[in-house]
């Protein structure tokens, strides 16, 4: 019960953020409430935010550096259509063994050239 509750908030969470029905920042405090409703823990709910936000606010924090900082460069002009990623990917992938090591240059050097573009 409690892994299917997880996945359905999950799952709500991402259908509320993806189709703008809630900002990432409110249905991170909005769908947790509800869910922990669902499971019956009503009575808990404020000792279990006391303690989910001591240990996760550093996550939190970067989700949130995360979205602002992407808003910004979306903003600023900078998108992903700037750069051909799946070309590049097709090349690395084509030119390189699966291994970790002959990978890495080429795609540190693509994430520099990403770099320069922005």
């Amino acid at each position: 019960m409690l892994t299917f509750l997880g996945y359905a908030m999950v799952a709500s969470f991402m259908t509320l953020t993806m189709t703008k029905r809630m900002t990432a920042l409110v249905a991170l405090m909005v769908v947790p409430i509800v869910f922990g409703f669902l499971a019956g823990a009503g009575g808990q709910i404020g000792e279990m935010m006391m303690d989910g936000l001591v240990k996760l606010a550093p996550t939190a924090a970067m989700l949130f550096f995360g979205i602002i900082y992407f808003c910004i460069m979306t903003d600023a002009g900078c998108s992903i259509r700037s750069f051909d990623w799946w070309s590049s990917s097709r090349r690395v992938i084509r030119s390189r063994s699966s291994s970790a090591p002959p990978c890495l240059v080429p795609w540190s050097l693509s994430t520099a050239t990403v770099r320069q573009h922005t």
